[in-house]
């Protein structure tokens, strides 16, 4: 759902990057519907490995690139400024909404991505365990933002998380 403000098909996403399949994550693991917030402009989602808070998505990727000058200002003139309108902000964060997982998660992390700050994942991790959510971070020694020579050995470990959770495909996917 796109908030009133923003034309269809013309709304910069606030946070960043794709995260279309962590959105979709996100919603089948959820209690609640999703997006909860009644404002959701973003057609993308910021997934755990990107920072779990819109404001230092925006700031890390949008804001800090000169390139996006046109996309920062829509952003800025359709939803403020994150230190002036926290709320809107803090609605389109995922940190909000840890607490409505009910699904374990898997976060997996190369120590040398230089796009996305590893601190991002241990802070997203720390928060949904105080949030009562089963979550992993495994870390992957010196690789980049997009996998590389370990890229195998990380879906091996996926394999074997979803194989540890009979059921979870079905109980996320078909809601």
């Amino acid at each position: 759902m796109r908030c009133s403000r923003c034309a269809p098909g013309t709304a910069p996403s606030p946070t960043g990057g794709s995260r279309w399949w962590a959105a979709r994550w996100a919603a089948a693991s959820s209690r609640t519907p999703w997006p909860r917030s009644p404002v959701w402009c973003a057609r993308e989602w910021s997934s755990p490995r990107s920072g779990s808070d819109a404001a230092e998505n925006f700031e890390h990727f949008i804001r800090s690139d000169d390139s996006r000058g046109v996309a920062t200002r829509a952003v800025l003139a359709a939803h403020g400024d994150p230190a002036k309108e926290p709320a809107f902000w803090a609605g389109i964060s995922a940190r909000t909404y840890f607490g409505d997982i009910t699904e374990p998660v898997l976060v997996l992390h190369g120590t040398a991505d230089d796009t996305c700050p590893i601190a991002w994942s241990r802070t997203t991790v720390r928060l949904m365990r105080r949030a009562g959510v089963d979550v992993t971070l495994r870390t992957y020694a010196g690789e980049g933002h997009a996998f590389g020579p370990q890229f195998g050995a990380a879906m091996e470990e996926t394999g074997r998380f979803l194989r540890r959770q009979p059921g979870l495909i079905r109980r996320t996917l078909l809601r």
